[in-house]
């Protein structure tokens, strides 16, 4: 029994540290394959993270390359744009200085066009596109790119069309202004015309019609363009209102010449002409010979002159058929004053013979015979033609009755003007044998405005019946 219990012991001791042996190899089996759930979970994170991250960069990357086409998109469009104003703003360039009310927005212009030309690499021109193997941040800086050029092509675009639309806008306000001014002259000589003729026409109905016309012209004078009516229309309505306004004149200056039973286109006419008057003196001689020769003149009087005195003089020419015209107010050289000076030399003697009784005959003639641009203006915006002459009698000169009549008779052609200055006593008595030499040699003498055919045209020089100077010319013509 003892060994029996020995032996036992010593198998259950055995059995023992087996069971023991085995539970620590469990124990070593169970940590070595713990790890695995953990490496596959690790590897599933992975797995996600790497599909995640791969879906953000295709997200991101569709996303940067919406973002630069849509800015490719904006920068074309601008160039467009910006090619649209700069063809603009190059025909407007072919505007000068001269077409346009104010200058300075033409060298603005010609600035803004000379500095807004962009290369085709400031409009983005080569530029790569959206497309290809690229990082987002490459396409989101090709964006950025592109909504830089965008952006120099707008600003340009807007500086070019800005500069582009003032010289059009100084052109089209230029071309209402010359069109008012054109106007306005017609309208200052038509109205002078009104007045002459009245009780010289054989038909009263062209001196209403051209009443009616100046009516119509003095509103569009004054006229404003608006945003219903740009000033291009309203400068186009001008120049018909201008066409209609010269035909209403012409028909009263026919009228004119039927009344008068004088037509200078089929009679040889000349003109005598007097200056520097009135003289309190030889003036009125020289209109009672006049009267009694039964031959109608052109007195210019310098307004300076006119006195209270000469009123029955001046007022008497209306009723003889006379002409008064302007010779300035105190006698000057016009061609050395400026504008405004020359303005108020003709309007203070305008009003200096209306004053007196008096009839304004829209005749101007410079002291001296001396005109330049500035006089020619002046003149055509006080609604007066300039007359100068052909046939001098050099009366100033010899003051010789004699010499006088030999020099005007013998000088003598149709179509003359005769320049003599009522002033001198020998001129007043060369009168008779001028006149009664003249007419034997078959002239018929008249008036300037019957030789000029009823209505001078403002702002023109005459020298004769068809010998002109246009309005801004500088060449005589004949006509």
């Amino acid at each position: 029994m003892g060994k029996t219990d020995g032996t036992s012991g010593t198998v259950n001791g055995s059995n023992g540290a087996l069971d023991e042996g085995l539970d620590v190899l469990a124990s070593v089996r169970f940590r070595r394959r713990r790890p695995w759930p953990i490496v596959l979970v690790c590897m599933v994170c992975v797995v996600a993270l790497v599909a995640g991250g791969l879906t953000w960069m295709h997200v991101a990357y569709v996303a940067a390359q919406s973002d630069c086409e849509s800015a490719i998109s904006r920068r074309d469009s601008a160039v467009v744009v910006y090619r649209r104003a700069l063809t603009k703003a190059t025909s407007a360039s072919s505007i000068t200085a001269d077409d346009v009310k104010d200058a300075s927005v033409v060298t603005a212009l010609g600035k803004a066009v000379s500095s807004g030309r962009l290369s085709s690499s400031q409009l983005g021109g080569g530029s790569p596109g959206c497309t290809g193997r690229v990082m987002p941040d490459r396409l989101r800086e090709r964006a950025r790119a592109a909504d830089r050029s965008s952006a120099r092509a707008r600003s340009s675009a807007r500086a070019l069309a800005s500069a582009a639309q003032k010289v059009i806008a100084s052109r089209d306000a230029k071309t209402l202004s010359d069109a008012q001014s054109d106007l306005g002259t017609l309208v200052a000589s038509a109205n002078k015309l009104l007045d002459y003729s009245k009780g010289q026409v054989s038909d009263d109905a062209t001196r209403t019609a051209l009443s009616d016309a100046i009516a119509r012209a003095t509103l569009l004078v004054s006229e404003h363009s608006t945003a219903s009516r740009s000033a291009t229309s309203l400068a186009s309505t001008c120049r018909e209102q201008y066409t209609a306004l010269e035909k209403a004149i012409a028909d009263v200056s026919d009228s004119i010449t039927d009344q008068s039973g004088v037509d200078c286109d089929k009679l040889k006419c000349i003109a005598l002409t007097f200056d520097d008057g009135p003289d309190s003196s030889s003036d009125a001689t020289i209109r009672d010979e006049l009267e009694r020769l039964k031959v109608k003149a052109t007195f210019f009087m310098i307004g300076n002159t006119i006195t209270s005195s000469d009123d029955s003089v001046i007022a008497r020419d209306a009723k003889d058929g006379n002409l008064d015209g302007n010779h300035s107010w105190s006698h000057p050289n016009l061609t050395d004053l400026e504008a405004d000076d020359v303005e108020s030399q003709l309007v203070k003697t305008d009003r200096a013979i209306t004053d007196a009784g008096g009839v304004l005959s829209g005749l101007v003639r410079p002291p001296y015979g001396s005109w330049n641009d500035t006089v020619r203006n002046q003149a055509a915006a006080n609604g007066d033609a300039i007359i100068l002459w052909n046939i001098d009698s050099e009366d100033w000169k010899n003051r010789d009755a004699t010499t006088t009549t030999t020099r005007v008779v013998k000088s003598a052609r149709a179509g003359s003007i005769v320049l003599m200055h009522s002033i001198y006593q020998s001129t007043a008595d060369a009168l008779p044998d001028i006149v009664n030499q003249l007419r034997a040699k078959g002239f018929t003498l008249v008036t300037v405005t019957q030789l000029l055919g009823g209505s001078p045209k403002p702002g023109w020089v005459y020298y004769g019946q068809h010998d002109m100077i246009h309005l801004g010319q500088t060449k005589q013509v004949e006509e």
